[in-house]
């Protein structure tokens, strides 16, 4: 299994494991998805070769949504998922080390459902493989 998919599988678990709603993707229109609930979402992957060994920067982004009301707990999910992102973690064949430095926050209200407005945390965490 790739470094890539092993990361992302210990982000999955993490959170669900946090008790939250947790998905791989937006939920469908026909999978009612009670608000709020976490998406283990975008990975990007900078690789590093060296000439006896690979390395790499990964870069994962959770996405925490909420209704219009829940401003307040879309913060405290996010906040409780700050430790996913510091530390040193292992998985079964690759060692990660989190960059909290790196990492980013934001809060935004989202639009894009017609008469709905929606919060949006974006919680970036940066991991370099050691």
């Amino acid at each position: 299994m790739s470094p890539e998919l092993e990361l992302y599988n210990l982000l999955y678990e993490g959170v669900a494991t946090k008790g939250y709603q947790v998905y791989d993707h937006l939920p469908l229109e026909n999978e009612t998805a009670p608000y709020p609930f976490v998406i283990v979402g975008d990975v990007t992957t900078a690789p590093a070769v060296y000439k006896d060994g690979y390395s790499g920067r990964y870069d994962v982004t959770l996405d925490i949504w909420g209704d219009g009301e829940s401003r307040l707990k879309v913060s405290q999910i996010m906040e409780s998922l700050v430790p996913f992102g510091q530390g040193f973690f292992a998985t079964k064949n690759y060692y990660f080390q989190g960059r909290g430095a790196s990492m980013q926050k934001r809060i935004l209200a989202d639009t894009s459902v017609p008469d709905t407005v929606l919060t949006h945390g974006v919680l970036e965490m940066v991991f370099q493989q050691v």
